[in-house]
């Protein structure tokens, strides 16, 4: 990636559950420039995070999602990153995609599925990124 200015203080809505929306609407309120969120349906609410970035039509927020490990095939990121475009209102509404974890954690992933590796995701993510107008990865 080129070099990016971003936030140096956002919000993580890792394990914020049924409060995610009005944890994110607070800190919109209070200046907060960098969301940070995830695929991790068992953490994160992605979801919940889009749908207010998409009420408020914030612009200038900077977003950060992740690809759960789950999704490092090409076939299964193709599949994530359409979610989350599809999430916030389309390509080129996200700003930053990572690699949430170079393996899955115990029980959250088929052998198939470990099997492929972070190498391969970032791989996969390199060959989505034009096509999904990721600005960086």
């Amino acid at each position: 990636s080129f070099p990016v200015t971003m936030p140096a203080i956002g919000l993580g809505t890792a394990g914020l559950f049924d409060t995610t929306q009005a944890i994110v609407d607070a800190a919109l309120d209070i200046g907060v420039k960098l969301i940070d969120t995830a695929q991790a349906q068992e953490w994160y609410d992605e979801a919940a995070v889009a749908e207010v970035i998409r009420q408020r039509n914030i612009t200038d927020a900077f977003i950060v999602t992740k690809v759960h490990p789950r999704s490092y095939s090409l076939r299964e990121m193709k599949i994530a990153l359409t979610q989350s475009h599809n999430n916030f209102g389309g390509k080129g509404t996200i700003d930053a995609v990572l690699l949430h974890a170079p393996f899955c954690w115990q029980g959250h992933c088929t052998p198939e599925q470990e099997a492929v590796s972070w190498l391969d995701g970032w791989r996969h993510l390199e060959i989505l990124r034009d096509e999904f107008d990721i600005p960086h990865i």
